[in-house]
Protein backbone atom coordinates (compact mmCIF):
# COMPACT_ATOMS: atom_id res chain seq x y z
CA UNK A 1 0.00 0.00 0.00
CA UNK A 2 1.55 3.46 -0.74
CA UNK A 3 1.74 6.40 1.59
CA UNK A 4 -1.16 7.84 -0.44
CA UNK A 5 -3.72 5.08 0.35
CA UNK A 6 -2.75 5.10 4.11
CA UNK A 7 -3.65 8.96 4.54
CA UNK A 8 -6.59 8.45 2.71
CA UNK A 9 -7.75 5.73 5.23
CA UNK A 10 -6.41 7.96 8.06
CA UNK A 11 -8.68 10.51 6.97
CA UNK A 12 -11.52 8.57 6.12
CA UNK A 13 -11.60 7.03 9.82
CA UNK A 14 -11.06 10.43 11.13
CA UNK A 15 -14.17 11.46 9.41
CA UNK A 16 -16.08 8.69 10.50
CA UNK A 17 -15.11 9.37 13.86
CA UNK A 18 -16.43 12.86 13.52
CA UNK A 19 -19.53 12.50 12.34
CA UNK A 20 -19.61 9.68 15.14
CA UNK A 21 -18.83 12.03 18.04
CA UNK A 22 -21.47 14.85 16.53
CA UNK A 23 -24.19 12.61 16.24
CA UNK A 24 -23.23 11.43 19.97
CA UNK A 25 -23.36 14.85 20.94
CA UNK A 26 -26.66 15.26 19.45
CA UNK A 27 -28.53 12.32 20.93
CA UNK A 28 -27.25 13.43 24.71
CA UNK A 29 -28.34 17.03 23.78
CA UNK A 30 -31.86 14.92 22.99
CA UNK A 31 -32.13 13.10 25.82
CA UNK A 32 -30.96 16.61 27.87
CA UNK A 33 -34.03 18.22 26.23
CA UNK A 34 -36.34 15.38 26.98
CA UNK A 35 -35.07 15.42 30.70
CA UNK A 36 -35.66 18.97 30.90
CA UNK A 37 -39.50 18.80 29.45
CA UNK A 38 -39.98 16.07 31.80
CA UNK A 39 -38.87 17.81 35.07
CA UNK A 40 -40.83 20.76 33.90
CA UNK A 41 -44.08 18.72 33.66
CA UNK A 42 -43.56 16.94 36.33
CA UNK A 43 -43.14 20.49 37.76
CA UNK A 44 -45.91 22.17 36.30
CA UNK A 45 -48.07 18.68 37.49
CA UNK A 46 -46.82 19.35 40.96
CA UNK A 47 -48.07 23.38 41.35
CA UNK A 48 -51.45 22.32 39.69
CA UNK A 49 -51.96 19.59 42.75
CA UNK A 50 -50.70 22.29 45.08
CA UNK A 51 -53.19 24.78 43.71
CA UNK A 52 -55.73 21.95 43.75
CA UNK A 53 -55.35 21.29 47.48
CA UNK A 54 -55.29 24.67 48.55
CA UNK A 55 -58.85 25.20 46.78
CA UNK A 56 -60.02 22.43 49.57
CA UNK A 57 -59.35 25.25 51.93
CA UNK A 58 -59.89 28.33 50.18
CA UNK A 59 -62.25 27.78 46.83
CA UNK A 60 -65.79 28.11 46.48
CA UNK A 61 -66.82 24.67 46.72
CA UNK A 62 -69.97 25.62 44.25
CA UNK A 63 -67.40 26.72 41.39
CA UNK A 64 -66.03 23.18 41.82
CA UNK A 65 -69.21 21.27 42.49
CA UNK A 66 -70.24 22.39 39.02
CA UNK A 67 -66.88 21.38 37.23
CA UNK A 68 -67.71 17.71 37.60
CA UNK A 69 -71.15 18.00 38.75
CA UNK A 70 -73.03 20.58 36.42
CA UNK A 71 -76.54 19.01 38.57
CA UNK A 72 -75.73 20.38 41.75
CA UNK A 73 -77.49 23.94 42.21
CA UNK A 74 -77.10 26.17 44.51
CA UNK A 75 -80.03 25.52 46.39
CA UNK A 76 -78.35 22.07 47.38
CA UNK A 77 -77.03 21.59 50.98
CA UNK A 78 -74.25 23.29 51.87
CA UNK A 79 -72.84 19.73 52.45
CA UNK A 80 -73.53 18.35 49.41
CA UNK A 81 -71.84 21.31 47.92
CA UNK A 82 -68.77 20.84 49.49
CA UNK A 83 -68.47 16.62 49.12
CA UNK A 84 -69.35 17.54 45.20
CA UNK A 85 -66.80 20.25 45.46
CA UNK A 86 -63.75 18.50 46.70
CA UNK A 87 -64.67 15.30 45.16
CA UNK A 88 -64.18 17.58 41.92
CA UNK A 89 -60.67 18.67 43.38
CA UNK A 90 -59.90 14.97 44.75
CA UNK A 91 -60.48 13.84 41.31
CA UNK A 92 -58.60 16.34 39.10
CA UNK A 93 -55.69 16.24 41.57
CA UNK A 94 -55.50 12.12 41.12
CA UNK A 95 -56.00 12.22 37.33
CA UNK A 96 -53.19 14.92 37.08
CA UNK A 97 -50.85 12.72 38.85
CA UNK A 98 -52.20 9.86 36.46
CA UNK A 99 -51.28 11.83 33.67
CA UNK A 100 -47.93 13.06 34.41
CA UNK A 101 -47.01 9.23 35.03
CA UNK A 102 -48.15 8.50 31.90
CA UNK A 103 -45.77 11.41 30.16
CA UNK A 104 -43.24 9.95 32.56
CA UNK A 105 -43.73 6.62 31.38
CA UNK A 106 -43.91 7.45 27.44
CA UNK A 107 -40.68 9.39 27.80
CA UNK A 108 -39.36 6.58 28.96
CA UNK A 109 -38.43 8.02 32.74
CA UNK A 110 -40.89 5.13 34.90
CA UNK A 111 -40.24 1.61 34.22
CA UNK A 112 -42.42 -0.55 32.94
CA UNK A 113 -43.03 -2.33 36.33
CA UNK A 114 -44.01 0.80 38.14
CA UNK A 115 -45.96 1.66 35.00
CA UNK A 116 -48.28 -1.15 35.36
CA UNK A 117 -48.93 -0.61 38.98
CA UNK A 118 -50.05 2.45 38.41
CA UNK A 119 -51.92 1.83 35.11
CA UNK A 120 -53.59 -0.77 37.69
CA UNK A 121 -54.71 2.10 40.20
CA UNK A 122 -55.57 3.93 37.38
CA UNK A 123 -57.67 1.60 35.89
CA UNK A 124 -59.70 0.47 39.37
CA UNK A 125 -60.11 4.12 39.51
CA UNK A 126 -61.92 3.74 36.19
CA UNK A 127 -64.22 1.20 37.69
CA UNK A 128 -66.37 3.63 39.34
CA UNK A 129 -68.92 5.22 36.49
CA UNK A 130 -69.19 8.09 37.94
CA UNK A 131 -65.29 8.98 37.86
CA UNK A 132 -65.36 7.41 34.41
CA UNK A 133 -68.06 9.28 32.71
CA UNK A 134 -66.34 12.80 34.47
CA UNK A 135 -62.92 11.62 32.57
CA UNK A 136 -64.68 10.87 29.61
CA UNK A 137 -66.67 13.64 28.96
CA UNK A 138 -64.23 16.13 28.97
CA UNK A 139 -65.44 18.06 31.76
CA UNK A 140 -62.21 17.95 32.77
CA UNK A 141 -59.44 18.30 29.94
CA UNK A 142 -56.32 16.52 30.14
CA UNK A 143 -53.90 15.53 27.57
CA UNK A 144 -55.42 13.66 24.31
CA UNK A 145 -53.10 10.47 25.39
CA UNK A 146 -54.21 10.29 28.60
CA UNK A 147 -57.81 10.63 27.58
CA UNK A 148 -57.09 7.52 25.34
CA UNK A 149 -55.38 5.46 27.83
CA UNK A 150 -58.34 6.22 29.84
CA UNK A 151 -60.97 4.70 27.07
CA UNK A 152 -58.67 2.28 26.62
CA UNK A 153 -59.00 0.93 30.55
CA UNK A 154 -62.54 1.62 30.48
CA UNK A 155 -63.21 -0.94 27.59
CA UNK A 156 -60.79 -3.67 29.27
CA UNK A 157 -63.45 -2.89 32.26
CA UNK A 158 -66.21 -3.51 30.40
CA UNK A 159 -64.93 -6.50 28.75
CA UNK A 160 -63.94 -8.15 31.99
CA UNK A 161 -67.46 -7.04 33.16
CA UNK A 162 -69.17 -8.91 30.53
CA UNK A 163 -67.03 -12.09 30.91
CA UNK A 164 -68.35 -12.41 34.20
Amino acid sequence: MTQASWKDIAELIGISAIVASLVFVGLEMRQSQEIAVAAQYHERASLAVDWLHEQHETGDPMVWAGVCSPGVSASATTEKIERAGHGCLNLISFMTIQDNHLYQYQLGFLDEESWQARRETLKRFLGNPITAALVLDERVNFRRSFIELCEELVQEIRLETSND
